[in-house]
């Protein structure tokens, strides 16, 4: 068995309205360990949200937080190019879901904090 180790970092730029400004980052460490025709991979993500808004409407507001998650899958291999393939599709559906759930529970959250 051969593993491998790889980190990938997606820092988006934040952007700017007349109500605030905000930004997504999130860093993905992986692991694939090598098998005779498959590979068992080992992602853990982390996404760190924060949002900054100062209006009349709203007031001041200083929002942030993280959330990380861990997921193994084993995939398919045909050469050393298809751990490519297959970290970027766990990549993609994993930040997919993160994605999903810090929309149900931080903004779920502000919505009611805002509507009370």
């Amino acid at each position: 068995m051969q593993a491998r180790l790889g980190t990938i970092t997606n820092i988006l730029a934040g952007s700017s309205t007349e109500l605030g400004e905000g930004g997504w980052d999130s860093i993905h460490v992986f692991e694939a360990l090598d098998r005779s025709r498959t590979a068992h991979y080992k992602l853990t993500s982390t996404i760190i949200l924060h949002m900054k808004c100062n209006s009349p409407e709203l007031g001041d507001m200083d929002l942030g937080g993280n959330m990380t998650r861990h997921v193994e899958q084993d995939f398919a291999i045909e050469d050393s190019n298809s751990h490519i393939a297959n970290v970027g599709r766990m990549i993609e559906d994993m930040e997919l879901k993160m994605r999903n759930l810090l929309q149900e529970v931080y903004f779920g959250k502000v919505k009611i904090g805002c509507d009370e």
